[in-house]
């Protein structure tokens, strides 16, 4: 079999989920005169035709539920990374995704994830599993060009109604009504900076059910279409933008008029606000906001008003107080609930969400902290939080660090940040360290004495990063029996680290190790050579510590590992920000954000009026500086 496939990975995989269900020598014998009938077809590219065979395969065995997801695939290009929240909530809102029964546990993204799942399993699509995260199962997904041209194939066969119009790489494909026929109902057009915005006005649709307008560039680009009133998409249920700019900074005419719509989707969009008028989307599941971290852009109170909402996706970008906070109390259907700020909105609704399974929420004083703290302990018994701690909050008093010594002894916690917090001595609990924290990330903390043998206490950790002057000491140790559990480790830009012990039988089960700009590193520690279960290995060291000779040591002793990077540090790129610098580069940058208008204004107005004075000095007569 495994010859009749080609040697193709991809292949093999899917023959072999096949036979996975048949335990006799005769259901093995059928299954291998089954696939020597779909080889024995004519082709030209033998080891292509025999792979479309597999595929072909692996689709009719499909069940009809996940036979429509892998349908909708096909609206994202080949090999494109595929964010797998997103095509989640996307999936839902297609209602592709069975309704959990009352009297079964789990809810429809548990169901939908069991889909993505299948889908792997059956070779139909490559998967990026989040080992890692507190909160998801699954990170990236991707469709290679066969299984996207078999998705394609069998959505126009069986009539899926779904249209892609692809204007990327400078192609214009016709957008007018012998494109687009009474039976589309799915829209998907993708496009970049190669194309000449606003060249195809999209005329009255009122059939389509789902408009995706994808941008694959990283920066903001106009949209290649002409859209003057959303009203005539009357029946649209799914409406989602990536990367898009829109006229005026503004969302177009008519959204808010859509009252079918059920996903709305803004993926790092220039703009400004949302409108108030946002609150006639009654129907919406799925709102999903999210935004560059620099980017500013206003949300309305009105989720009292949005009380099916499922899944909200807000955006963290302030550190500033708001006075009206945004209340969700209503939102008694709210399932996830990602960027949930302290400082925007109403601490007291979180306890009427009843059906929260996923928060991540983000606190920036000692008082918020306190507060969102008892509602985890509380509630959290079936929330998956992952709390993010922001730079204002204090632990360096003594009562700052016994709110610090609750947060880590929380029993419901399962991932952290804290990010740009002070904490000098992270405090150790011993044994009464959280049991369901798996994922920690310590950025800018300036912990002056070694943390690792109170980190090493956590029994489930499984990642930890340090970064960015999280740690400012020179050494480092890690005793034996030390993170038990912990499976990838992050050493980023620390400063003054110098020496790191590692004692054997510690981290045993540590899988992934990167270290990048650490200038003062003069080695690798001998005690990771015991680690077996070594995978990834990525290590930046200074050019002094990394002679020639040295290097090709370090190669024979870890020739054990699957996937080892060493490189020296670039002298060029080798500057290091510790944790004053940060703390004064981020004090800057709030500066300069709360003033950068006016100091723009200042500017322009300084070099018209230096320009006008030029002109009376050398006697001009233009009206330069009036104007």
């Amino acid at each position: 079999m495994v010859r009749k496939c080609g040697y193709l990975p991809l292949a093999i995989c899917s023959v072999g989920r096949n036979l996975s269900g048949k335990i006799s020598l005769s259901e093995w014998q059928m299954m291998n005169n089954d696939i020597a009938e779909y080889l024995q077809k004519d082709h030209h590219d033998e080891a292509a035709e025999t792979l479309s065979h597999i595929l072909d395969s692996s689709y009719d065995q499909l069940p009809y539920y996940l036979k429509q997801c892998f349908l909708y695939l096909g609206i994202f290009r080949e090999d494109e990374d595929i964010d797998a929240e997103d095509l989640i909530f996307l999936w839902m809102a297609e209602g592709m995704v069975s309704p959990v029964e009352p009297k079964k546990e789990g809810t429809m993204i548990d169901a939908a994830e069991y889909y993505l799942k299948e889908l792997a399993f059956s070779g139909m699509l490559r998967v990026l599993v989040d080992e890692f995260s507190a909160t998801r199962r699954f990170k990236l997904c991707c469709l290679h060009n066969r299984a996207r041209e078999l998705s394609l194939y069998q959505a126009e066969k069986e009539d899926f109604r779904l249209k892609v119009l692809d204007f990327s790489d400078g192609k214009q494909p016709m957008l007018d009504t012998s494109t687009l026929s009474d039976g589309t109902r799915r829209l998907v057009i993708h496009f970049n900076k190669q194309v000449n915005s606003w060249t195809h006005d999209l005329f009255a649709t009122d059939h389509l059910r789902s408009l995706l307008v994808l941008n694959s560039d990283r920066k903001y680009v106009d949209i290649p279409l002409r859209i003057s009133d959303f009203v005539k998409f009357k029946l649209l249920r799914v409406l989602h933008f990536v990367r898009c700019k829109f006229e005026g900074r503004k969302l177009p005419k008519g959204i808010d008029k859509l009252v079918n719509l059920r996903h709305f989707g803004l993926l790092y969009c220039d703009l400004d606000e949302l409108p108030p008028s946002i609150s006639n989307l009654k129907n919406l599941n799925v709102l999903n906001v999210r935004v560059y971290d620099t980017a500013q852009i206003s949300i309305p109170n009105v989720f009292s008003q949005m009380i099916l909402l499922k899944h909200l996706r807000l955006p963290h970008y302030s550190d500033r107080e708001q006075t009206n906070k945004l209340k969700l109390g209503d939102l008694l259907e709210l399932e996830t609930l990602v960027g949930f700020n302290c400082l925007i909105h109403d601490l007291s609704s979180l306890s009427n969400l009843k059906k929260l399974r996923h928060l991540v929420p983000h606190v920036y004083s000692n008082d918020s902290l306190t507060s969102i703290l008892k509602f985890v302990m509380y509630y959290g018994a079936r929330i998956r939080t992952n709390l993010c701690i922001e730079h204002k909050c204090n632990f360096t008093s003594p009562e700052g660090v016994a709110i610090l010594e609750e947060v880590l002894m929380c029993p419901n916690l399962h991932g952290l940040t804290l990010s740009m917090v002070l904490i000098y001595k992270f405090p150790d609990c011993g044994m009464h360290f959280s049991s369901e924290l798996t994922q920690l990330k310590l950025i800018g903390c300036k912990i002056k004495e070694d943390p690792m043998e109170a980190l090493g206490k956590f029994l489930n950790l499984r990642k930890l990063c340090l970064g960015y002057g999280a740690f400012v000491g020179r050494e480092m140790s890690i005793h034996d029996k030390g993170f038990l559990s912990l499976e990838y480790l992050e050493f980023r830009s620390l400063p003054n680290l110098e020496e790191w012990r590692v004692d054997e039988g510690a981290m045993c089960n540590l899988s992934a190790l990167t270290i990048k700009r650490c200038p003062k590193l003069q080695k690798i520690p001998d005690g990771l050579i015991s680690i077996s279960t070594l995978k990834n290995l990525e290590i930046e060291l200074a050019p002094e510590a990394l002679a020639d000779d040295q290097e090709a040591e370090y190669r024979q002793k870890f020739a054990f590992v699957h996937s080892f990077i060493l490189r020296k540090l670039d002298p060029f790129n080798a500057s290091v920000i510790g944790a004053n610098d940060m703390q004064v580069i981020f004090g800057k940058y709030q500066e300069w954000r709360e003033s950068a208008v006016a100091r723009y204004l200042e500017v322009i107005v300084f070099y018209f009026s230096l320009f006008g004075k030029m002109q009376k000095g050398f006697g001009l007569d233009a009206n330069f500086e009036a104007e």
